[in-house]
């Protein structure tokens, strides 16, 4: 699969976050991804916090990411 965001780069701690959720959603384990997805949504929040990312860029990933969980 081809993803839209490439956790090599970003800050480790983003990285580690996608690379969870991406790993939960190839084994489409619903409960992971929303765990990953929960890490991911304060993560992303703490690099806004620190500069390393843009509320934009933390909007559209958190959409990306939210729109890959189905629906349980």
């Amino acid at each position: 699969m081809e993803w839209k965001y490439n956790p090599k780069d970003y800050v480790d701690y983003l990285c580690d976050s996608m690379t969870s959720f991406q790993d939960a959603y190839l084994k489409k384990s619903h409960i992971l991804m929303t765990i990953s997805f929960d890490s991911l949504y304060f993560n992303t929040k703490q690099a806004v916090k620190e500069h390393v990312l843009s509320s934009k860029d933390r909007d559209d990933i958190l959409d990306y990411y939210g729109g890959l969980i189905p629906d349980a």
